[in-house]
């Protein structure tokens, strides 16, 4: 598993992870930011097929960027707010590049 996961770091994010249903890296790393955290369900939202190659892979990338996104994103905060409060409001000029859906 270790070389997999060298292999992921370091291929560009339009690396096809599986080649049926023509899944990229930079697909399965934007699920991630949705807030997947298993290999299973994000083959379902993606569509990705049952070959144990490509499962290999979404695992190794849930394996390296997982964390990073766990620590970026502690308690789905984008450095403006808090979006697990109730109460939080995104303004738009204040937070355009943050991931999370706020109420508006």
């Amino acid at each position: 598993m270790k070389e997999i996961e060298q292999l992921m770091k370091e291929v560009p994010a339009s690396f096809v992870i599986c080649d049926k249903s023509n899944v990229t890296k930079n697909m399965v790393l934007k699920e991630i930011m949705r807030g997947e955290k298993d290999a299973s369900s994000i083959k379902k939202s993606l569509g990705i097929c049952d070959d144990k190659e490509c499962e290999n892979r979404v695992e190794a990338l849930l394996k390296i960027y997982l964390p990073i996104y766990d620590i970026i994103f502690d308690g789905k905060k984008c450095g403006q707010h808090d979006h697990a409060s109730s109460e939080s409001t995104c303004d738009p000029n204040s937070c355009g590049s943050c991931p999370f859906d706020c109420k508006k």
